[in-house]
């Protein structure tokens, strides 16, 4: 099994927060609520590597 490594978990995040830019300019999320969205998709990345059986570390 190989491990989820620090890019694929920094590329995810800023992946999120730069949706939930877009979607705060254009209306469709309010500031308060993109915090949670960037939150989800955090927990989609994690659930999605337990999924596919790749080892998460905290380390």
């Amino acid at each position: 099994m190989s491990s989820v490594t620090d890019l694929e978990l920094v590329s995810t995040v800023v992946m999120g927060i730069i949706m939930a830019g877009v979607l705060v300019a254009s209306g469709y999320l309010t500031v308060s609520s993109s915090i949670t969205f960037v939150s989800m998709v955090l927990i989609g990345f994690i659930a999605m590597r337990a999924i596919r059986g790749r080892k998460w570390s905290w380390r």
